[in-house]
């Protein structure tokens, strides 16, 4: 398993697995869990805030090759943070090669990735085009609020009253999520909100938002 994230992620991650009965210790000395910090590799491959594909294949992919090549029969997991760090200094088009380059040795090499990203799905900038590009990047999307989606409907019949139940069935039926990911219904209807009633999303978001807090 190869371990790309914070130092606080990264604790959690080797807690965990201790938790779980694993010898860390034993892992990592048998290089069968690697752990990186997300910003000292994300440094090794960024060239003035862009992303640099000889680099990161120098210094990501090749790593990746390497467990591989020494475990070939087992099943390789990764987690990486390192797109979330672009995406959260606002490097949105960075944060999308690289998503594009995990993608491309993600077709060599058979392992599973796994990431987290903190977006503000009720923020500003869960609108842009860019969104689309990097949840486009993926299989599965699975959201850090169940809630989320309750909330959202909750807004939506707060704000347009009879009208809400065929808006809703509009969004749920739209088709624009990203394509390849399964966007989360609550996400899905967002997105679908800034793009086509743009007039009252900023109200529904942030009676949403409200609605969220309260419950948090």
């Amino acid at each position: 398993m190869a371990v790309i994230a914070t130092a606080e992620h990264s604790a959690a991650f080797t807690r965990q697995l201790a938790a779980a009965g694993i010898d860390v210790r034993a892992a990592r000395d048998s290089g069968r869990l690697v752990t990186l910090d997300a910003a000292e590799t994300l440094a090794r491959f960024t060239v003035d805030g862009a992303v640099d594909r000889e680099r990161f294949e120098a210094t990501v992919a090749t790593r990746i090759r390497a467990l591989r090549a020494r475990f070939p029969g087992g099943a390789l997991r990764a987690y990486g943070e390192m797109v979330g760090l672009l995406w959260q200094a606002g490097e949105y088009a960075a944060a999308i090669k690289l998503e594009a380059l995990w993608n491309e040795l993600l077709l060599d090499e058979p392992i599973r990735l796994y990431c987290a990203y903190p977006i503000d799905v009720l923020g500003k900038e869960f609108c842009a085009d860019d969104v689309d590009a990097l949840l486009g990047a993926h299989t599965h999307l699975v959201p850090a609020a169940d809630e989320l989606a309750n909330a959202v409907d909750e807004a939506i019949g707060d704000v347009l009253g009879p009208a809400a139940a065929a808006l809703l069935k509009a969004a749920m039926n739209a088709g624009e999520t990203p394509s390849g990911a399964a966007l989360p219904r609550g996400e899905a209807t967002i997105l679908w909100l800034r793009r086509h009633l743009s007039r009252y999303a900023t109200e529904i978001v942030a009676r949403a938002r409200a609605r969220t807090r309260a419950a948090a």
